[in-house]
């Protein structure tokens, strides 16, 4: 574990920091480039392969800064996402589910193919196994707004909501949609 805590204290070393994350927030996340392109290849290319971030300080990035900030942990830490972190309760459904979305985005953007596949399966454990029936409707928005409307988790959700209306609604959505 005394790795794991090294890698969070230098996560936390701005004299370590050769770049800023700017989130779409405008908040800004300072790291290291060397730490975020040993997990990423994107961050790999985007920082030592001539494109134009490998010269700026300063990367603008079109998430905000709390998914970047996740991004950053993972590519310092790895392991499992913690959704306690997540599903912290400071936030509707609606705002977690749309945050679930973009940090799932976010993980296949940055190739970060280990924490993409465990949040597919952490959203799937939120609506299949744990009954979370309104994150089905929540999440497809959510993805649908970003453009994510196939891969197998949409089709799983769009099966999910088919199958269960009456679950995946509230009352007044039942209304305005005749269910």
């Amino acid at each position: 574990m005394g790795w794991k805590r090294n890698r969070l204290e230098a996560m936390n070393d701005t004299d370590l920091a050769d770049v800023h994350l700017v989130g779409t927030d405008d908040e800004e996340i300072a790291c290291n480039k060397a730490f975020l392109a040993t997990t990423s290849p994107v961050f790999k290319r985007m920082f030592f392969r001539g494109f134009r971030e490998q010269n700026e300080a300063r990367c603008r990035l079109n998430y905000h800064s709390t998914v970047l900030t996740m991004i950053v942990k993972h590519c310092y830490c790895g392991g499992e996402v913690d959704m306690s972190e997540i599903l912290d309760g400071s936030r509707s459904l609606e705002e977690e589910a749309t945050f679930l979305v973009e940090l799932c985005d976010a993980a296949r953007y940055f190739e970060l193919d280990e924490m993409h596949s465990d949040l597919e399966t952490e959203i799937g454990n939120l609506v299949f196994k744990h009954g979370k029936y309104r994150y089905a409707w929540a999440l497809l928005t959510g993805m649908l707004e970003r453009g994510e409307d196939d891969g197998t988790l949409w089709c799983k959700l769009v099966q999910f909501v088919v199958e269960n209306p009456k679950n995946c609604f509230d009352s007044t959505q039942r209304q305005r949609t005749g269910i």
